[in-house]
């Protein structure tokens, strides 16, 4: 009984340290950082990712935060529900989001919650990171 309590509280510290290390945010200037959304996102991540965002935006005093979500699966509408209200979160932190790689099936789930970014200064959406990159005067160097 011992050794299947030992192995389950394991797993399930190893599958934290997992969740941790995939909501990175990757710093590309003093001010400005990347989160890459990737993968399937339940309730349980989209809570760890709003939690870890937030003290690295604070931790890390970024200005600009760049959400890219052409990895990610689309949600269910309660994970997008949720993912949105990080951004306000974010925003009330004085932190700009830019939202990049949005795919149709997304596009048309945050169109049926009618969530809107039109007209409010909290959100920019750009079709690629590339573009966002660019746009920031961002230039990465390939190797």
């Amino acid at each position: 009984m011992s050794y299947t309590m030992f192995k389950e509280e394991l797993i399930e510290s190893q599958q934290e340290l997992i969740n941790t290390l995939s909501v990175q945010i990757i710093p590309l200037t003093p001010s400005v950082a990347i989160l890459p959304l990737l993968g399937s996102i339940d309730t349980k991540r989209a809570r760890m990712i709003r939690e870890n965002v937030l003290q690295q935006i604070g931790a890390q005093k970024i200005g600009t935060l760049l959400m890219d979500m052409s990895g990610l699966e689309v949600p269910e509408t309660t994970v997008v529900k949720q993912l949105f209200k990080m951004i306000d979160s974010v925003s009330f932190m004085g932190c700009k989001t830019i939202l990049t790689g949005i795919r149709p099936e997304l596009a048309d789930t945050m169109a049926n919650l009618d969530i809107s970014f039109i007209g409010i200064g909290k959100v920019e959406t750009k079709r690629t990171l590339q573009q966002a990159l660019k746009e920031l005067g961002i230039y990465m160097k390939s190797t």
